[in-house]
Parts: C-alpha cells; sequence; structure tokens
C-alpha cells in the first residue's frame, strides 16, 4: 500500500514507503536540501503521483480485488486529486482499516465490520464520524470507478456533526498566551489564530509568497474551500499582524512562515499535542481545541457589533447558515445580552 512521500533526513532523499502484507520498502524519489528537501517537495510529490499513475489500472479484476488493493488505489487518488493536509486525513483512518481488514475482499465488508473497527478506537469519539466519512467515501469512489461492482457499505449512517458548545474567553487565551514566553514560536502561532480568525491549517499553511504587505493580506491559493468557491482565501492583516508578519518572512523567506522549535511545519499533530498539553497544564478541560480560536474570534466579532456579512467575508464563509450556527456563541455571554436588551429598552443608552 503506498503512503505518501517523505523527507529522509540521515541522506537527504525524498523517498515514498511501500507496504504489502508485512513486508515493507522505501523507494527513492528525488534528493533535497536539508533540513526538509522543500527545494525538491513539489517534484517528488509530481515523480510520486506519475509512479502511481498505472496502479489503480492493475488492479485486480472486482472478483479477485483485495480491502487493502481498494484503499491503496484510493489514497493515491487522493494524493493526486487532494491537497496535502486532505490526504493525510484520509490516511489516517484508512491505513487503520487496512490494518485489520485488508485482507478480506470488498463485497465481505459490512456495516457490522465497519462498527467493529470504529470500536477498536474509542478515543475517536470526536472524529468517529470522519471516519465513517473516509471509508464510505473510499469505497463510493472504488464503485463509481468499477474497481468494486458495488458499495457494500452505502447504508453505513454518520452521526450529525457536533457544534462545539465549548466558548474559549478572553481571560482562557490570554493564560493560554502567558504560559509561552517571549520568543516561543507556539506563541506567535496563538496570537495569528486569535487575531485572523483564520482556520489553524491556515495559519500553518501561510508562506512569504501569500503576503501582500502593500495591502495587508494574506491571500491563499489552497484552503479548505477553494474546490467550493473557486477563489482564494484573503486573510486581513491587523497592524500587530502586518509586523508579525513581517519579522517571519525575514526570517523565513521561503516555507511556511509559522514554524515548530525544529523548524518544521505546525500539522494537525503537533498542533493538537501542544493543546493537551496545555489545557492539562492550565487545568482547561478536556474540550479546548484549536478552533475554538476561530469561534471565538467570530463571536468577539459579533459582540463588537459586526454584521454578519461582515464576519462572514473574514471568516471566508459564503452564507451566513455556518456562523450563525457554529459560531455565534452569545447565548454564553448573558450579561452582554442583558446589557444590549436594557440599552434597547432605554432607548440606546
Amino acid at each position: 500500500m503506498p503512503l505518501k512521500p517523505f523527507f529522509r533526513k540521515h541522506d537527504c532523499w525524498w523517498v515514498f514507503q511501500m507496504r504489502q502484507g508485512k513486508k515493507r520498502w522505501q523507494h527513492k524519489l528525488v534528493k533535497g536540501s536539508a533540513p526538509r528537501g522543500d527545494d525538491t517537495r513539489a517534484e517528488a510529490y509530481k515523480l510520486f503521483n506519475k509512479l502511481m499513475e498505472d496502479e489503480v489500472d492493475q488492479l485486480p479484476p472486482p472478483s479477485k480485488i483485495r480491502v487493502s488493493d481498494l484503499l491503496a488505489a484510493f489514497l493515491k487518488h487522493s494524493a493526486a486529486e487532494n491537497d496535502e493536509r486532505t490526504f493525510e486525513w484520509y490516511k489516517s483512518f484508512l491505513v487503520t482499516f487496512d490494518d485489520l481488514y485488508g485482507s478480506l475482499k470488498p463485497h465481505q465488508v459490512t456495516p457490522e465490520i465497519v462498527e467493529a473497527w470504529l470500536n477498536t478506537h474509542p478515543g475517536w469519539k470526536g472524529c468517529r464520524r470522519g471516519a465513517i466519512i473516509a471509508i464510505k467515501r473510499a469505497f463510493n469512489w472504488a464503485a463509481d470507478n468499477n474497481k468494486i461492482t458495488r458499495n457494500p457499505i452505502k447504508g453505513v449512517k454518520k452521526p450529525p456533526p457536533k457544534a462545539r458548545e465549548r466558548f474559549l474567553t478572553q481571560e482562557e487565551r490570554q493564560r493560554i498566551f502567558d504560559n509561552y514566553p517571549q520568543g516561543d514560536c507556539f506563541r506567535d502561532f496563538l496570537f495569528a489564530m486569535e487575531n485572523t480568525a483564520c482556520r489553524p491549517g491556515e495559519v500553518s499553511a501561510v508562506t512569504a509568497a501569500d503576503v501582500d504587505l502593500r495591502t495587508g493580506v494574506w491571500e491563499l491559493d489552497e484552503h479548505k474551500t477553494d474546490g467550493k468557491t473557486g477563489e482564494p482565501r484573503v486573510i486581513i492583516l491587523t497592524p500587530a499582524m502586518i509586523e508579525l508578519t513581517r519579522r517571519l518572512m525575514a526570517e523565513h523567506p521561503e516555507g511556511p512562515l509559522f514554524r515548530n522549535e525544529d523548524g518544521g511545519e505546525w500539522n494537525r499533530n503537533s498542533i493538537r499535542c501542544r493543546f493537551r498539553r496545555v489545557r492539562i497544564k492550565l487545568k482547561l478541560g478536556g474540550d479546548l481545541v484549536a478552533y475554538l480560536y476561530r469561534h471565538a474570534a467570530a463571536t468577539d466579532l459579533l459582540e463588537s457589533g459586526a454584521g454578519i456579512a461582515q464576519v462572514c467575508e473574514i471568516l471566508s464563509h459564503k452564507g451566513t447558515d455556518m456562523v450563525m450556527r457554529h459560531y455565534s456563541k452569545l447565548k454564553q455571554r448573558r450579561d452582554h445580552l442583558r446589557d444590549q436588551l436594557n440599552r434597547a429598552r432605554n432607548g440606546g443608552t
């Protein structure tokens, strides 16, 4: 089963790992420069996708294909068609399914098997829905492309999305910020999330090439909703964010602006680990996650009097429904609502 390319630091080669049953081996792609091979990253992925091009066509016929073949083909498709984060998201779920049920034929996979797979990961409470989406999408893709005759788990129901009810107060945000001393790389990351209302992945992805200091914006061509909107994600920068961006551009003229202590890009796991440690240290509860900064920034905007349309523009939402359902946490700030009601009753004074 092919996985994505990765940079091998000890000899500066981009390689990818193949797996068939218990056997694993690595295939060299192209050499890069230390420490992370950024100069040949694009070439490595291009070579990887080219090597994988013929693999789907060489799959066994539907009567002989195994689940491992199906998932490998889908991940190859995802590596070519989706951004790296989406590919990683699919892979994080599908590799675990392959480990358990890769030897089965697709028609042998039942809703009961999907349920058993989910139950082997009790820690997936918050991402059970995502796991179901990932496995169903892989089987749907195989059926749509005639790799299998039918999708045996088409009827598996995914749970509805849950809105996060947790509101991250300004006091809590300040405590988290103060936990990191001046010069700590994660302090900059937190500051950017709070002052841009960006998704964590957008902060970790921005590079100097995405910055226009003249107009004070970041402009991301690849982002979560580019497939839906067909437009770049424009992120408005405050004066403080412009200064932070200017400093980081001087430090990192190429590659990600926001980097961890090892000089690498912040990824989902490294961000998750940071928040797990700080919520334990500061006793802030197990529901503290990075995305709450985006919710909090949106709610602060609403509370300050910004219109829904303006908030949607800042968040890069085309409609107001998402803001109303997920970001408007004013019900948890009753003092503010009480003040608003009193003002309305007293003629705005």
